[in-house]
């Protein structure tokens, strides 16, 4: 009887407020002023996933989704500052239920520590490839559309097998996504040349 109570008294509450819907905020988190990185081109794809969403009437019927961005700038303290501005102190109407991005590994970490430990909020990030993400005890709610580099580099000792490359140079910058894909490309070029050796000690 209490669970057909409480049906009714959500249909009427529906019923007074004449079918308003209800707004549900997915949080888009973009580097839009970074010179090595900008990702702008993703927000009218978004924005155009969004309408389909809400102009569908057995989507979400009672609901509509609201798609706004910020600019991480590609930093790790201004991504913070993003979301407690506009998550934690949220002063807009509507209530977060998403967030979308960031862009670039640094900025994502962070993101993804915060919001899935303590505030439980799904994240899909588009384009950060960082190793670190795939720990699931620190990132559960994290998610993303693109492989993460450790397949990359998978495809890069291929491609020296494939030509038969003697040397190879390695070129990286000094943050921690770069230093462990570098590791994982070391490491597989080693298990090349002992297998080689392997080879040649047996002949």
């Amino acid at each position: 009887m209490l669970h057909r109570a409480v049906v009714w008294l959500l249909l009427a509450s529906l019923a007074i407020s004449g079918g308003v819907k209800s707004p549900l905020v997915i949080q888009g988190f973009v580097p839009r002023d970074n010179p090595t990185f900008v990702a702008t081109s993703l927000e009218p794809a978004a924005n155009l996933a969004i309408e389909d969403v809400n102009n569908n009437p057995n989507l979400l019927a009672n609901y509509t989704l609201n798609l706004t961005f910020v600019d991480t700038k590609c930093d790790p303290a201004e991504a913070t500052w993003q979301l407690i501005r506009t998550v934690i102190r949220r002063e807009e109407p509507g209530r977060v239920v998403m967030l979308l991005g960031g862009g670039c590994s640094p900025a994502t970490e962070p993101l993804a520590a915060l919001a899935g430990l303590f505030y439980n909020l799904t994240q899909v990030s588009y384009s950060s490839t960082s190793p670190s993400l795939t720990d699931n005890k620190k990132f559960g709610r994290f998610f993303r559309t693109i492989p993460y580099e450790v397949f990359v580099s998978r495809a890069r000792y291929a491609m020296m097998q494939r030509f038969n490359w003697q040397r190879v140079a390695l070129l990286y910058e000094t943050q921690t996504i770069y230093a462990t894909v570098m590791i994982v490309i070391v490491v597989m070029l080693y298990c090349l040349l002992f297998c080689c050796f392997r080879q040649y000690m047996s002949l």
